[in-house]
């Protein structure tokens, strides 16, 4: 059975909110007429700026909208490019090309501040990181 089966089958009250994620255009209709939230097609990277640890699942920040999204931190940080993205902290990664200014802090740690203003922590554990990738 596909999500889209799965979802006509539900009760219209059990359905849960749902954010399609695909490579595929041609489904968008059909995402729309299950009721999604929202229809997002790869590559993700190109509009995203950081991604943050929300539980069981990952919270996408691109521009002013977010996307939750199940899934871990290591699972994600495979899918992406390592030379577009770095890890900044067990629950924080950034798109690199969205880093305007990194501020060193006293205890070896960073603030690394995006384009937009976002200020993000970097822990000393990720701090080798930010270094190579300057």
């Amino acid at each position: 059975m596909s999500g889209f089966e799965v979802l006509r089958n539900l009760p219209p009250e059990e359905v849960p909110l749902v954010i399609f994620v695909t490579a595929y255009d041609r489904y968008a209709v059909d995402a729309f007429e299950v009721h999604a939230l929202d229809y997002l097609l790869k590559p993700l990277v190109d509009n995203l700026d950081w991604i943050e640890a929300s539980g069981d699942y990952v919270t996408l920040h691109a521009g002013k909208k977010c996307h939750l999204m199940r899934g871990t931190m290591n699972h994600v940080e495979t899918q992406l490019d390592p030379d577009r993205f770095i890890r900044i902290h067990r629950s924080t990664i950034v798109q690199a090309n969205r880093i305007s200014e990194l501020v060193s802090l006293d205890n070896r740690e960073f603030v690394v501040r995006l384009a937009d203003g976002t200020e993000l922590s970097a822990s000393r554990t990720y701090s080798q990181r930010l270094k190579r990738w300057l």
